[in-house]
Order: structure tokens, then C-alpha cells, then sequence
């Protein structure tokens, strides 16, 4: 779409059956962009692995008002997957 806009801003459409333009304008092509996400960041960033808290943990974190601690609790009580369930 946007090369329609700029290519017609170039070359206005009355003259756009011409084979031939008397213009030193060349509408080039564009180059290939590259991926916006590298694949070994990412598959890094996946393979992290996060440490698992104990109960006394988010209670220690809890009580000391961490809010980080505090959305992971609500995570575990909220989640329904198995994993999730059990706490050491």
C-alpha cells in the first residue's frame, strides 16, 4: 500500500500508462528487513529457568510487601495446572 502511495506521489497516475518516463526518478526496490527478534535471544530468554519458592518464601515476601512475590502467589492460587499446586 504504501509503495502505491509513494509511486503514485512519483509518477502520477495520468502518466502511468507510459512504458517509457522522461524522469531521472526511479522508484527502487526495497531491501529485506531483518527478523525484529534475534532466535538464539529468544531461545535463551525461554531456556531461563526461574527459581521455585517455598511457602515460607512468599509468606517472608508477602509480609515484607514485595509486590513481585505477592503477583506470583496469586498466580499459584489462581492457576489450575497441577504444577502450580504443589508447594514445598
Amino acid at each position: 500500500m504504501f509503495n502505491d502511495i509513494f509511486v503514485n506521489l512519483i509518477i502520477p497516475p495520468h502518466m502511468d500508462n507510459h512504458k517509457h518516463h522522461n524522469t531521472a526518478l526511479k522508484v527502487n526496490e526495497g531491501i529485506e528487513q531483518p527478523p525484529s527478534i534475534n532466535d538464539q535471544s529468544a531461545l535463551r530468554f525461554i531456556n531461563i529457568k526461574r527459581k521455585k519458592l517455598t511457602a515460607d518464601e512468599f509468606v517472608e515476601g508477602i509480609l515484607s510487601q514485595d509486590r513481585t512475590i505477592l503477583s506470583k502467589a496469586i498466580t499459584l492460587v489462581e492457576s489450575s495446572l497441577p504444577e502450580h499446586q504443589k508447594l514445598k
